[in-house]
């Protein structure tokens, strides 16, 4: 079966400036205009829902697309927040939610994780994140030792909102930090400076959160390697359990790339210096005692709340993306058509694929590779073959070039093929996936 050739002149970001886009395949990589999908084949996935989730643990996500104010830097769905359209929003989302959980499926699931992102779940008031948090554990099965993530930003995530999501059952916060560097900080237009992003984490600590995550970004325009190691130990003598290492994506329609020049644009798509930066990184973090669970997260020995990718993740909000059995879908990205569709009790989506047994093979194979390693008899129990013969062209050429080693038991991505992880998600994408 063909399969994308390699590609390692550039790097890859997944869809978008995180990798977890490579989710949604085989969706396509840019979400949709289109109107809710068509009544039929809307019937074939509500009968998939009929049914009760015998696969296993699921994971939810919920998309908050408000934003107090916007990073130069990010290409994620985000509206400016206004405080009408936020009340109206709310509401509809939980009559989505509210749709789901009366379904077979979603009623008979349980849910190992929670994760509220954005947007910028924080830019809502504590009284609203309060209540949507109190709907979702009324209305969804969570487990008892569910991670429940909060996305947030650290000028708005204070003491008395940190206190108020923990109360209601967040167990786990992430800041996109990007950078404590100052200038680096103008540079993305981030609107705090680097103490009162230090502040925030420290606060997150001291109210009872046992689990930070931050997110850091390598690569910026004008950034030092050695810019980039000051990044990483203060991360580390901050003691965040959770760390995620992203290149800069550049892409056109974002602010920043109208600031740069040709010549910059032409740097930061050099791999060199990015590799140069990501193994930099690693390396220190193992040698600080950091677990290396994907290729971009890190954890800390002492954090136990780190869930995998559940193989069903029902996803609420627009332009979010599911996979719920055989299908995945992605909803609208309009605002507009997912009020409309809500307000008619119909699900939100205007993107829905049926999985063949092709898609579930490479679906799988990116997944666990996001995690490192493939295991070799759980795939082939499930689809009566082993991942090297389903794609032997791709994987003999992973391997000769000691991107993947092969053992008996698994396939693992080798040291040099971490800083690859996306370039190899790639090329198990079907050639016309774009």
């Amino acid at each position: 079966m063909k399969s994308n050739p390699l590609n390692l002149k550039s790097r890859e970001t997944g869809t978008g400036p995180h990798p977890l886009s490579f989710l949604a395949y085989p969706l396509e990589n840019t979400p949709r205009h289109e109107s809710i999908i068509n009544l039929e084949r809307s019937t074939d996935f509500q009968k998939e829902l009929e049914k009760k989730n015998t696969q296993g643990l699921s994971s939810i996500y919920i998309h908050i697309p408000f934003c107090d104010y916007l990073c130069n830097f990010c290409c994620y769905f985000k509206v400016l927040k206004e405080q009408t359209l936020t009340s109206k929003y709310l509401n509809f989302l939980k009559r989505e939610i509210k749709l789901y959980s009366e379904t077979e499926f979603i009623n008979t699931s349980k849910f190992s994780s929670l994760y509220f992102g954005g947007g910028t779940p924080t830019s809502l008031s504590c009284s609203q994140l309060a209540d949507l948090l109190d709907f979702c554990f009324d209305n969804l099965y969570l487990l008892d030792d569910a991670a429940v993530t909060m996305e947030g930003c650290t000028y708005n995530y204070d003491k008395k909102k940190l206190n108020e999501t923990l109360f209601h059952g967040v167990n786990r916060v992430s800041f996109g930090i990007q950078t404590f560097n100052d200038s680096l900080r103008k540079i993305l237009n981030l609107k705090d400076n680097s103490s009162e992003a230090i502040v925030a984490i420290n606060n997150a600590h001291k109210v009872g959160y046992e689990q930070v995550d931050i997110d850091l970004m390598y690569n910026l325009p004008t950034q030092k390697i050695e810019e980039w190691v000051s990044d990483i130990e203060i991360a580390i003598d901050l003691g965040v359990e959770s760390i995620s290492l992203f290149q800069l994506a550049i892409y056109p329609q974002s602010d920043i790339h109208k600031s740069l020049d040709d010549k910059k644009d032409k740097e930061l798509t050099d791999p060199t210096k990015e590799i140069e930066m990501y193994l930099a990184a690693k390396d220190i973090l193992i040698d600080a005692g950091y677990k290396q669970k994907s290729y971009t997260n890190f954890i800390s020995n002492n954090q136990v709340k780190h869930k995998g990718i559940s193989d069903n993740y029902l996803a609420c909000g627009p332009v979010a993306y599911g996979s719920i059995g055989k299908y995945v879908y992605r909803n609208t990205i309009s605002l507009e058509k997912y009020f409309h569709a809500l307000n008619n009790y119909r699900f939100p989506f205007s993107e829905l694929i049926f999985l063949s047994k092709d898609d579930e093979m490479r679906k799988y194979i990116i997944r666990k590779l996001l995690q490192l390693r493939i295991d070799i008899k759980d795939f082939e129990d499930k689809f009566s073959l082993r991942p090297q013969d389903a794609y032997p062209q791709i994987f003999d050429e992973l391997i000769t070039k000691d991107l993947v080693l092969e053992s008996e038991n698994e396939l693992k991505l080798s040291h040099i093929g971490t800083a690859w992880g996306d370039n190899i998600c790639r090329a198990f994408c079907r050639p016309d996936w774009v």
